[in-house]
């Protein structure tokens, strides 16, 4: 859908750049015409479409999914069958994601051409910060990159992660760009020892240190729906993004978190965006006692009534060798803050319901996020998507945390709640 440019001339990408932001509508109305004209024939849309393949019959007739209505069709494809249940291209690898955010890893299909089509995309926001930042052209970046270790479907179609898609498509033709930017070689990115990758990353940057959509509103948030050639339709991303502003006609967007509820007990449900405010809010407290939090998680804990929320944080000190131990009521008073900045339904259920019991905040010892991270990627996250989940279901994982645990305390007070608040929502 892009007019043919060079990826390695700075001013083509810019200028290429200029015509999709200023033309974002358009562009996009002619993407999904050609998604829908090129994918016609195939099962899925078929069954909703009924031969009409224009936009509005697209918008009135498919259902928005998430990955579980969606998850038959990719598990057919992995067994065997034909990729033109979904599209009209073969579908050349399946992209596992972390499986952090929603604890089970998702396969995602990507063609050839999407791959071709992702590197362009990455070509045209590449040379933004030369335009911007003065003098950026004279060094180098250090970015790590781990090659993850792949497997194959019953049908023998790759599953990787989009890192590993993404290193393995830098080929001889291709390879001067990445040398361009990259301090690293290619060939040490894609070692598949990952201790041997870092260590030789970080050698590399050692020895060069001396060379140093449309239609939305600002402030507001949103889920991307994406539509994609390779046969995902109306799909629901699974991420919060606030829209900070317009480059043309083109949003620009902050990552807030993920819309997903991380924790709930009765009628409650905070989502992720939730428990950051609120733990924002609480380790402020932390500061004048020159504490940091370092990382965080949590869980529901059933195993009284009422069944309460629990938060593991891990600290760190602002005074070298001093003991990480708070006092009781500093911890108590964060515990009393997390749950005042919580919405009115779940101080409805403290207060007023008393369904939802006290607060509970652990505070784990040093290293004990890492040890969380090496269990999921043993389990096959890629370190490089490697994201800390806010919410833990996993056992194998709770009981790593539980054996961390150097304090406990729990909330003292009751929050606040008033009959107003009934109607408040989300």
């Amino acid at each position: 859908m892009l007019p043919k440019f060079d990826p390695a001339n700075h001013k083509a990408c810019l200028s290429v750049l200029e015509d999709v932001t200023t033309n974002a509508k358009q562009i996009q109305d002619s993407v999904l015409e050609a998604i829908l004209s090129r994918n016609a024939k195939t099962e899925y849309l078929r069954g909703f479409l009924k031969g009409k393949f224009d936009k509005q019959s697209f918008k009135k007739n498919l259902p928005v999914i998430t990955y579980e209505d969606y998850r038959s069709y990719i598990d057919r494809i992995a067994n065997g069958e034909p990729s033109d249940i979904i599209c009209d291209r073969p579908v050349t690898v399946l992209l596992v994601s972390s499986g952090t955010s929603g604890g089970v890893p998702k396969l995602i299909p990507l063609t050839a051409e999407d791959m071709e089509q992702r590197n362009l995309f990455v070509s045209l926001y590449r040379p933004l910060p030369f335009k911007h930042i003065k003098g950026l052209s004279e060094g180098k970046s250090l970015l790590f990159y781990f090659l993850t270790r792949e497997s194959e479907t019953a049908s023998r179609i790759p599953v990787r992660t989009m890192i590993t898609c993404v290193l393995k498509s830098v080929t001889p033709a291709n390879k001067f760009i990445w040398e361009r930017i990259q301090i690293s070689p290619i060939e040490i990115a894609t070692c598949p020892d990952t201790t041997q990758s870092m260590y030789c990353q970080l050698l590399c940057g050692l020895i060069q240190r001396g060379n140093v959509s449309v239609d939305v509103k600002v402030g507001h948030d949103y889920e991307p729906v994406v539509t994609t050639f390779s046969g995902l339709y109306r799909y629901r991303l699974g991420d919060v993004l606030r829209v900070t502003g317009f480059y043309n006609n083109a949003p620009q967007f902050h990552f807030v978190g993920r819309n997903k509820v991380v924790l709930s007990i009765d009628m409650d449900k905070t989502y992720e965006e939730d428990l950051l405010n609120a733990v924002t809010n609480a380790k402020l407290l932390l500061e004048p006692h020159d504490f940091v939090l370092i990382d965080f998680t949590s869980r529901v804990d059933f195993s009284s009534y009422p069944g309460r929320y629990v938060l593991y944080w891990e600290l760190g000190s602002k005074v070298k060798d001093k003991k990480l131990e708070p006092k009781r009521e500093v911890m108590e008073e964060c515990c009393f803050t997390v749950e005042e900045s919580l919405d009115s339904v779940y101080r409805k259920g403290r207060k007023n319901d008393k369904n939802i019991g006290p607060l509970e905040i652990k505070v784990v010892r040093r290293g004990a996020f890492d040890e969380l991270m090496n269990f999921f990627v043993s389990r096959g996250t890629s370190v490089s998507q490697y994201k800390t989940p806010r919410s833990v279901k996993n056992e194998e994982a709770l009981k790593i945390l539980e054996a961390t645990v150097v304090s406990k305390s729990f909330s003292q007070k009751v929050p606040s709640w008033e009959l107003h608040e009934l109607h408040s929502s989300r």
